[in-house]
């Protein structure tokens, strides 16, 4: 196999391999950022609106009032909301998508609509959000508290989809992969004339020019270099020099 073809096939192993593991880690990294600020958005959305759901749960633990209502709607009405369910302080259900479970017992409602997580029970016992991944599915599950002076008076429990994140982890990998290989296209064809025009061209002149030498003369006709050919050049040079002497030698004895 010529040096030309072992480059290219090592290059692309080499190019292929760094871009895998530098893909495997950009995606990584990438799902981990979105991931984040998804989880981050689902609980800063509620907690603009806590003063005022906290100041309805305040007022009457047993009905919401419209402006609770309107705002939960809102919440519930976001691209990545899948599902809501808005609890006061004792477990019963103060809105859900179904109008007939409104009033439950959270221990009645948990038996028609299980909690996918622990996220309920983790954020009412510490007091902060939590937020679980749902098993299986592309979900969060995030439970929100809402506390006055440390005593939590409703929970808003929210699963948020993470399609729309997937989609554009899945675009910005995709967007990789085309700058990766257009970077290792372009890499790989400037190192290839660099090679070519620094060490194949080089190395066929000297070919040539070995292959000119003549019995007489014994002398390499190749333009001088400053880098390794250059002197593998003049080595070969500096031996048929004393080829050329040791023939003048023994000529000299068979004369005489």
């Amino acid at each position: 196999m010529k040096l030309s073809a072992k480059w290219i096939l090592w290059y692309l192993a080499i190019g292929l391999y760094v871009m895998f593991f530098a893909g495997v880690f950009y995606y990584y990294q990438y799902k981990g950022i979105f991931d984040e600020q998804l989880k981050r958005g689902a609980i800063d959305m509620v907690r603009v609106y806590a003063p005022t759901l906290i100041k309805g749960l305040s007022r009457n633990q047993a009905a919401i009032t419209l402006d609770e209502f309107d705002i939960v709607t809102r919440i519930a009405k976001d691209e990545r909301v899948a599902s809501l369910a808005y609890l006061n302080r004792f477990g019963e259900v103060r809105w859900f998508k179904d109008a007939n479970k409104i009033g439950l017992s959270f221990d009645e409602f948990a038996k028609q609509f299980p909690p996918p997580t622990d996220a309920i029970e983790l954020a009412y016992s510490s007091k902060n959000p939590r937020v679980r991944p749902v098993a299986d599915q592309p979900l969060y599950e995030a439970a929100i508290p809402l506390a006055v002076r440390g005593d939590v008076v409703g929970i808003i429990d929210l699963q948020v989809s993470r399609i729309g994140a997937e989609g554009v982890i899945r675009q910005a990998l995709q967007r990789y992969i085309l700058v990766g290989s257009g970077v290792l296209l372009i890499m790989g064809i400037t190192l290839y004339f660099f090679m070519f025009h620094s060490v194949l061209n080089p190395l066929l002149h000297l070919r040539d020019a070995i292959e000119a030498i003549s019995f007489k003369s014994l002398e390499l006709k190749f333009s001088p270099r400053k880098d390794e050919i250059g002197e593998l050049a003049h080595m070969l040079q500096v031996f048929l020099q004393k080829v050329k002497a040791e023939m003048a030698n023994t000529m000299l004895r068979e004369r005489q």
